[in-house]
């Protein structure tokens, strides 16, 4: 446990700069969306029938909110987007996660050190989850006092569902990356994979919302199982789609710490 402490603060320390950078810029738009809801909420219902349904079904599913509300607001302008934000920091701490090793030259100190390359990877991957749990919930919180101070607090207990789905998503990505970087063993390369592939599964949700016949695509994709309307559609978050994202992330990050076991990283 204390090789594990010790790989995990070591890290922790270097990689908290990410915390404040991105968990500074998600909660700063989410608050200027919480802000800018009351000069603009009351007319958007108006402002969104101007948009071209197909647009709307892609970007937000076939279930479509109350545009009229600060449910449907939000779903429409920060919900649509900000779980893609979380994913693509997932997949950039992910594929840094061993790749790093190699193109920094530090390959021959994580041999030497005194733990299992298995002790490692699960330290990265804590330090990764505790991060990326730092920018959601403080891009949650501001959202969720930016809603309250203009009188709309209603909403936040629906809110908080959806970030932990964006949470267990963005986990799922990483999980992936994380894969993709004991396989490739160079940043660049994992780096473009990581992207390639998070950005991919954007790029099939949205054919998947647009297309009846691909409408089952959609399952492929982790943002699938943490999309607004669903929740907003139930009130409150589905224990299958949660189970289903911590399913994907705990296959995929077992298979890199088996992998990265076996690694011959000197070669």
């Amino acid at each position: 446990m204390s090789g594990l402490g010790n790989v995990f603060r070591r890290h922790l320390r270097r990689d908290r700069n990410a915390l404040y950078v991105w968990g500074g810029i998600c909660g700063g738009m989410a608050l200027l969306m919480a802000t800018m809801y009351p000069s603009i909420g009351e007319s958007f219902a108006e402002l969104i029938a101007a948009y071209p349904q197909a647009f709307l079904q892609a970007f937000i599913g076939r279930a479509f909110p109350a545009f009229g509300t600060v449910e449907g607001f939000m779903t429409v302008e920060f919900f649509s987007w900000i779980p893609v934000l979380f994913a693509a920091f997932a997949a950039l701490a992910g594929a840094g996660m061993v790749a790093e090793e190699t193109d920094r030259g530090t390959v021959e100190f994580l041999l030497a050190q005194p733990v299992r390359r298995s002790t490692v990877v699960v330290g990265k991957f804590l330090v990764f989850l505790v991060l990326l749990l730092g920018i959601v919930a403080l891009t949650a919180l501001a959202l969720s006092g930016g809603l309250m101070a203009v009188g709309v607090e209603h909403a936040v207990r629906l809110f908080l569902h959806i970030f932990a789905l964006n949470y267990l998503a963005a986990a799922a990505y990483g999980a992936v990356a994380l894969l993709i970087s004991t396989i490739c063993g160079e940043l660049r390369r994992a780096t473009s994979l990581s992207l390639g592939v998070m950005f991919g599964t954007v790029v099939v949700l949205l054919v998947a919302n647009l297309s009846d016949r691909l409408q089952s695509l959609g399952y492929l994709s982790p943002l699938y199982y943490a999309g607004a309307p669903k929740v907003l559609e139930r009130g409150a978050m589905a224990a299958g789609d949660a189970a289903m994202l911590v399913a994907v992330t705990a296959v995929f990050f077992l298979a890199a710490v088996a992998l990265f076991e076996r690694k011959d990283l000197a070669g």
